[in-house]
């Protein structure tokens, strides 16, 4: 009885997974046949490569710097280390076209803040700045999963190492490194994933200056923007291929992160750490320098533009003011765009969130191949470039559909031009994270407790909601968080759905930084930022109040 109910669960998600997920991909697939026989030409061409090169220097610039930066933070006694560990996971809740702005603004060639200190030779502009900007991006796609790793090997592995007469040098390297390979292989995979599938960065810095970088995104965003048939097939084709370049990482990464070992099994084990010795302050010097060179003066850079009279014009306080903050925030289209930027993210992570938890629930408990079925067509997307899902729609909802049921009701769906079509993106996108957090929050859950609640009178449905529901909580307010923050400044996808009736947050701040009025970008930017520091020391406050009150 209890499998039947979940099935049901399962097939009443079913037309939802469908429709929104496997149909738009699968017309991605189908209308991509229809390209011209000259699609796949010299400037295609370039553009694949463009992307592989880029994604292999920011993957290769992000493992470096985070499987390095894990390693002395987890395992020595680098000054400062929880410092550290803090700036270097800032990055993962800034929007990456954050960073290429401030970037812009400290090394464009015209009028860079730090060209009078390099002589005016600095170039943002090019394929080693999308390096540069996308792998300081994704350092903590690496560094937070090699962090755990390095903390779960055992300190008598290293231990045996030294008192075979290995340095603590070429202990870390022969036994701490292998060790953690998988985990920092795993984050590199999703680097490589995430910079790829990067449009914000690229075309801000691929497209301006005089060192042109093409790569696929922008290459599909300018082939729907000439709107002919054609040119959208070519965009569905280019499609395909960014997903064929992204797919064998992401199942690389996946195959590594599996082929991780726990290194502590069945007793208590003690972290490892060691000294540094004398290379202890100039190492601790030179990560504290990289730290505020890669994250501290980019974000302040952003925020000091914001309240620059007139950019290029110096840097004292006599070229402060708040007037920039008046003039954006008294713009109508601003407010507007901020209003329904929270207005889709919090939709798309409330559907993503119980969504999320049925098709879970649906797909752990009910174990039938249907819920798995749908489990798996729902996670799919989350491995898919936004790019790719953004055309898969359009292609989809670009015209009325219309269903008529017993000659009697219509039924019709008009998603072009809505908000509705990017609440449906940005769910689609961010489905999985839903499902994983419910079905990490449903491992931990003893089923006895549903049992008690059914033995003690409660029906089905009576002892999931009074058991089940609230102890879920963490797990839905973390997988609420993790929708809401990257959908409220999205772009890539936005700027592929947005109609001049739903310009979203991100839109307006790449119209902004685009059109040459670097000062307001800033602003808007610099509020994006301050509102996502605040939820997020508003979360980490949460959880240290409940942790206290449970502690009592």
């Amino acid at each position: 009885m209890k499998s039947r109910i979940w099935t049901v669960v399962a097939l009443a998600t079913l037309p939802l997974v469908v429709g929104f997920g496997v149909v738009p991909l699968a017309l991605l697939f189908v209308r991509a046949t229809d390209a011209p026989p000259g699609t796949l030409q010299e400037s295609s061409l370039n553009a694949l490569s463009g992307t592989l090169v880029t994604a292999t220097g920011a993957t290769l610039f992000a493992a470096l710097v985070g499987g390095g930066m894990a390693l002395f933070i987890a395992c020595t006694d680098l000054p400062g280390r929880d410092p550290l560990r803090s700036l270097f996971s800032l990055p993962l809740v800034v929007p990456p076209y954050v960073y290429a702005m401030a970037w812009i603004a400290l090394a464009n060639p015209a009028s860079g803040l730090l060209q009078p200190l390099a002589g005016g030779s600095l170039d943002v502009y090019g394929r080693a700045g999308l390096v540069l900007v996308l792998g300081t991006a994704s350092i903590p796609l690496v560094l937070l999963p090699a962090l755990s790793a390095f903390a779960s090997i055992d300190a008598s592995l290293f231990e045996a190492a030294r008192i075979s007469g290995s340095s603590s040098r070429r202990a870390a390297w022969d036994v701490l490194v292998p060790l953690a390979l998988p985990a920092i292989g795993g984050g590199a995979a999703l680097v490589f994933a995430s910079s790829a599938a990067a449009f914000g960065v690229p075309y801000l810095l691929g497209t301006g200056g005089q060192a042109g970088a093409e790569v696929l995104t922008t290459a599909i965003v300018r082939a729907l923007d000439i709107g002919t048939d054609a040119s959208r097939a070519r965009g569905a084709l280019l499609s395909i291929l960014l997903v064929g370049s992204i797919l064998p990482a992401l199942l690389a990464g996946g195959w590594l992160a599996r082929s991780g070992r726990v290194l502590v099994s069945g007793k208590a084990g003690r972290p490892c750490s060691f000294s540094l010795g004398r290379a202890r302050a100039p190492l601790g010097a030179l990560c504290w320098v990289f730290a505020t060179c890669a994250v501290v003066l980019p974000l302040g850079t952003i925020a000091l533009t914001s309240v620059l009279g007139t950019f290029g014009e110096g840097l004292g306080p006599d070229n402060w003011t708040l007037r920039n903050y008046s003039l954006v925030l008294g713009r109508s289209n601003v407010a507007a765009a901020v209003g329904r930027s929270v207005l889709y993210a919090a939709a798309a992570a409330t559907l993503c969130t119980f969504l999320g938890g049925a098709i879970a629930s649906a797909r752990d408990r009910g174990r039938s191949w249907t819920a798995r079925a749908v489990g798996l067509a729902a996670e799919l997307p989350y491995a898919i470039p936004g790019t790719a899902i953004a055309v898969g729609l359009l292609l989809a909802f670009s015209r009325e559909i219309r269903v008529v049921i017993l000659d009697t009701v219509t039924v019709s769906l008009a998603l072009a031009g809505t908000g509705a079509l990017l609440v449906v993106a940005y769910a689609v996108k961010g489905l999985a994270i839903g499902i994983r957090n419910a079905a990490a929050g449903l491992a931990r859950l003893d089923p006895a407790l549903v049992e008690a609640a059914r033995i003690s009178g409660s029906g089905p449905w009576g002892a999931e909601a009074r058991i089940t529901f609230p102890l879920l909580a963490p797990a839905r307010r973390a997988a609420f968080t993790l929708v809401l923050l990257p959908a409220f400044g999205e772009i890539t996808m936005s700027i592929l759905l947005f109609s001049p009736d739903t310009e979203t947050l991100g839109v307006t701040l790449f119209d902004l930084q685009s059109y040459a009025d670097p000062p307001a970008a800033a602003v808007l930017a610099t509020l994006l930022l301050g509102a996502t520091v605040v939820v997020m020391l508003a979360l980490g406050l949460l959880a240290r109040g409940r942790s206290a009150a449970r502690g009592t």
